[in-house]
């Protein structure tokens, strides 16, 4: 007598973005070229099987600091070219991710003068999807806003210098 009991996968995947702005401003808004944005995401694997080709879209990873990317998985952190890969335009791609598994990816953007000209405030979303949802029905993004505040200022100082014989 045979009996089949049904297995149901439940692919899950969640992602969280985090910004903590170096600004000068009140808030900590930006206020000037050069200063910092820390991002932080968090990307778990909340369903019931192992993900694969997990793939993490974020055009701020491409702009960021030289060297400052770092990815843990709890205590252990994961190692370029061996647990994941890093491509143009920002994304990167994990081989597997584990049932409870939680990456989380931290890196620091610059501020650059260009930001600054064009005052608005810096938007950024990530992506997250993975091969297990081909229709991409459970890709997940999230998005931060960091405000800039420009300052003009100038001041122009007129100096005289007079020759008079009087």
């Amino acid at each position: 007598d045979d009996t089949t009991t049904p297995i149901t996968q439940s692919p899950d995947i969640e992602v969280v973005k985090d910004v903590d702005s170096h600004g000068a401003g009140a808030n900590g808004e930006i206020t000037a070229a050069g200063q910092t944005i820390d991002y932080t995401l968090t990307v778990s694997n909340n369903g019931n099987i192992t993900l694969t080709d997990v793939v993490v879209t974020d055009a701020m990873v491409g702009l960021s600091e030289p060297d400052s990317l770092v990815i843990m998985n709890g205590t252990t952190k994961l190692e370029e070219g061996t647990d994941y890969t890093v491509s143009a335009g920002g994304v990167i791609t994990f081989t597997s991710m584990g049932v409870d598994d939680e990456f989380v990816i931290t890196y620091t953007y610059e501020v650059t003068q260009a930001d600054m000209d064009a005052g608005d405030p810096i938007d950024n979303t990530v992506l997250v999807s993975s091969e297990e949802d081909p229709s991409g029905e459970a890709d997940e993004t999230d998005d931060t806003t960091t405000p800039i505040t420009q300052s003009p200022d100038i001041e122009v100082v007129k100096d005289v210098d007079s020759h008079g014989a009087g």
